[in-house]
Order: C-alpha cells, then sequence, then structure tokens
C-alpha cells in the first residue's frame, strides 16, 4: 500500500507514457532523485522538469499513515516535508488524475505539484523560468539584471534600473522572471518590499502572456528599484 507523497515512474506506451502502468516508485532517500527535504524535492523536481510535464515521472500522494487507507488524494492539499507544511495542488480529473501539476494552475505555478512561492522571510521572489531559481532582487543586482541608476540624487536613496532598461530590455526580462509572493501570486504591477527593503516597482509588461512550462501567464518587468 502506497502512503504519504511518492515519486513515480511510467512505463512507456505508444508516444507517451501510461497513466497505470508503473514502471518504479522511487524512495524519498534515492541517492539520484531524493525527496526527503525541501531542497531535495526541489532540485529533484528541476532535474525531472520535463519529464514531469509529459507524463514520464509524477509526484503522488497518498492518505497518511493515520487513515490507514492508502487513498490516492487530488487537489489542493497540504503535505509535511521534513517536518515542515507544503502547498501542493493535483489533477483532480483526466487521464492524469492524481498527478502532481508541473505548470499553472489558477494563476499560480506549480512544479511536481508544489506550489511555487517566495520565501517567508525574503517577501517578493523572481522565478527564473528557464532554470527553475527562485532569485532575489539582491542576486539581480550583484549579477548585473539591476545596475545603479547613478543619475538618481534623492538623499539617503539608491535607485537601480535593468541594465538594459529599453523596450527589448524589459521584454527580456518579462519573459525570463516572474515575480511571485510568499502566497505563490504572480505580481504584475504595484510596489512590494522584500526582506532586504528594496521596494520594487513592477509594471506589467504588454507583450502579452510568456510560456511558462507549457503555459501561458502574464508577467511584469522590473521599472525601478529603491532602497533608503
Amino acid at each position: 500500500m502506497k502512503k504519504g507523497l511518492q515519486l513515480i515512474e511510467f512505463e512507456a506506451e505508444g508516444t507517451g507514457y501510461s497513466t497505470k502502468q508503473i514502471a518504479s516508485v522511487i524512495a524519498d532517500d534515492d541517492k539520484t532523485y531524493a525527496y526527503d527535504t525541501e531542497d531535495n524535492f526541489d532540485d529533484t523536481a528541476k532535474a525531472l522538469k520535463s519529464g514531469l510535464q509529459d507524463g514520464k515521472y509524477a509526484f503522488m500522494f497518498f492518505s497518511n499513515d493515520e487513515d490507514h487507507d492508502g487513498s490516492m488524494k487530488t487537489g489542493k492539499q497540504s503535505i509535511s516535508i521534513d517536518g515542515d507544511s507544503f502547498t501542493f495542488r493535483f489533477y483532480s480529473s483526466g487521464s492524469r488524475k492524481g498527478q502532481g501539476i508541473t505548470g499553472v494552475d489558477d494563476k499560480k505555478m506549480y512544479l511536481g505539484g508544489k506550489l511555487i512561492a517566495a520565501d517567508s522571510d525574503e517577501k517578493v521572489n523572481f522565478y527564473e523560468i528557464a532554470t527553475g531559481e527562485k532569485i532575489t532582487v539582491a542576486k539581480l543586482i550583484s549579477s548585473g539584471v539591476l545596475v545603479e541608476d547613478t543619475s538618481y540624487d534623492k538623499k539617503d536613496e539608491t535607485k537601480y534600473v535593468l541594465a538594459d532598461n529599453s523596450e527589448a530590455g524589459q521584454k527580456d526580462f518579462a519573459e525570463k522572471y516572474v515575480a511571485i509572493n510568499t502566497s505563490g501570486a504572480v505580481l504584475t504591477s504595484g510596489t512590494k518590499k522584500d526582506g532586504d527593503d528594496y521596494k520594487i516597482s513592477l509594471k506589467k509588461y504588454s507583450g502579452g502572456k510568456v510560456d511558462v512550462m507549457g503555459d501561458k501567464l502574464q508577467t511584469a518587468y522590473i521599472e525601478k528599484v529603491i532602497l533608503k
């Protein structure tokens, strides 16, 4: 009987993968694809992202030890990993019922079923679409994505803007990063302060929705960042 969170590999079927025939059940402490801690889960989900999207792999959740019935869970679930609780969402219907969603659902992003949200102490993160990494404003500055606006002369404040603040540069940012808060909501406009006291002004990207894990999502670019 399966219990708790499980990583399942499905057998190939035609040009895709079966949703019934299981090739293997991967243990949470597996040497290659561990998911017994938050970091291990995130690393494994990022490594298997394409397989999670096409159905070769799936995280699935079965009733916990207190239930003892092994029933497969669907929809929104709160799951404990290494003592911490995380929000997951699983398909509620269709051929992939019970599999963790990898993509966009109700304007929020999920990877392996786990909600992608900003860390509680950081308040705002930028999800890098290509790598699956969550990035802070401080890292965007240190990596040169944001640079200081030396023409800004307000006392005791520092202003940062995109290194390429042209229309093309704004488009490039909006197609690479997604701003998220601690509830996983995608931020597309307004001013937010992160855990390092950077005041981030976001502007909705007007070029249309961006491809994120095979789905479409409205994003934004950074108009400016102020640090007092």
